[in-house]
């Protein structure tokens, strides 16, 4: 059978700036969406797009405010013709064994049964496969917490990954929250394809309780999300709760911790050019 054709772009660009311009290859109908992380503060992100079903021009042209104060940013747009791409790009989501606790795998990869919890998640388009280093750290982080009868908050939620990994570790609930509606839907059907679904509601932000009583939250947000969200972060926690904050770049880690550290103690790790900062609520 004659595999389809594709409109293939990426664009190369700062970090701190690839969740917004993934945002916006989304927002255009993107069938599948891929962040390559380089060693040098960039990323190349490739969407792919049914032929003919794209609109170029309109485009490049919510794309080229990103360009801004970056002289190495690039839009590279090509046909790719007669391949299973969305396939190719499902194959390099490789399982990912964050330790003996903790495995990511994706539902077209097989796995033996082990000792290790196995969370299947399906990237969709939503951020969350456990492959960017902030995504990596945090769910190092949780796989060293005792999380049994906790309940857990994660902040941009994306595919669910941060709040479903907590519950194959042991807590009790968890709340994913997110802006976007087709991550509330992708981390659904990820909870409901783990048999979490009874232990999982993802909420949209703008209607989150006023009442949560977390014992743990996790925040992979970009930095300006993590500086305006502090004092929600500090009402949403328990006496002596956690709070967990990636999507961080080593050179805004200094703005974080000015905006947190009178309400949390803090304690860092870098994988790369990333941060994790981890904070136990002062009394």
């Amino acid at each position: 059978m004659k595999q389809a054709d594709w409109d293939s772009v990426s664009v190369n660009c700062r970090c701190d700036r690839s969740e917004k311009i993934t945002e916006i290859l989304e927002e255009f109908g993107a069938e599948s969406v891929s962040v390559l992380v380089s060693d040098d503060d960039r990323t190349t992100i490739t969407a792919l797009y049914e032929l003919g079903g794209l609109d170029p021009d309109q485009l490049f042209s919510n794309l080229e405010k990103y360009r801004q104060g970056d002289v190495l940013f690039q839009i590279k747009q090509e046909i790719l013709h007669g391949r299973d791409w969305v396939r190719e790009s499902q194959d390099r989501f490789e399982p990912i064994l964050v330790n003996d606790k903790l495995m990511i795998v994706s539902p077209w990869h097989k796995t033996d049964k082990s000792k290790t919890k196995v969370l299947t998640i399906n990237p969709g388009l939503s951020f969350g496969t456990g492959h960017h280093p902030t995504t990596r750290m945090c769910l190092e982080f949780l796989t060293g917490q005792n999380l049994f009868d906790c309940e857990v908050v994660d902040f941009g939620c994306g595919s669910g990954i941060l709040g479903l990994a907590a519950l194959k570790l042991g807590c009790r609930f968890a709340w994913g929250v997110d802006s976007d509606n087709d991550a509330l839907d992708e981390s659904t059907d990820n909870a409901e394809r783990n048999s979490l679904g009874f232990h999982y509601l993802a909420i949209h932000s703008s209607c989150v309780p006023s009442d949560i009583c977390a014992d743990l939250i996790v925040a992979n947000l970009h930095l300006d999300a993590l500086l305006e969200l502090s004092g929600t972060f500090k009402s949403f926690l328990t006496e002596s709760g956690c709070l967990v904050m990636s999507g961080i770049l080593r050179s805004q880690v200094d703005q974080v911790q000015t905006a947190y550290e009178d309400m949390f103690d803090l304690d860092m790790k870098f994988e790369d050019n990333w941060a994790l900062i981890a904070g136990v609520r002062k009394s």
